[in-house]
């Protein structure tokens, strides 16, 4: 199960303890919960989000990132694993007719597999 999470639920203070809590409450691997972090959370302080991925990947959630395209997070990508990188609309539509984006999506793939 995927879940978004937004910047307010992701820096609050129990968020990750909260969330190991439900999943044991109702008797569910915190590794089926994928958690999406979009890239516009590269706007948190870097070692804040480093950490809190760290730690929700430590709890043995899935983490993925949202949206990739809209925006880039070399910062980020460079020092946490993400387990799923899902690209975002905007930069797939037109990928059929544009060889410029084409390249993009070449080139990001590629980079992801690099990566990680």
């Amino acid at each position: 199960m995927s879940v978004n999470v937004s910047r307010v639920t992701l820096i609050a203070e129990d968020t990750i303890k909260n969330s190991v809590a439900i999943c044991k409450k109702y008797g569910i691997d915190p590794c089926l919960i994928d958690v999406e972090i979009t890239e516009s959370f590269g706007l948190l302080e870097k070692e804040l989000l480093v950490d809190l991925i760290k730690r929700m990947h430590e709890a043995g959630f899935s983490i993925s990132m949202d949206d990739f395209g809209t925006s880039f997070l070399t910062g980020i990508m460079s020092q946490v694993h993400f387990d799923t990188v899902k690209f975002d609309k905007s930069l797939t539509d037109s990928i059929v007719d544009n060889p410029k984006t084409q390249i993009l999506f070449k080139a990001a793939v590629s980079m992801c597999r690099e990566i990680w």
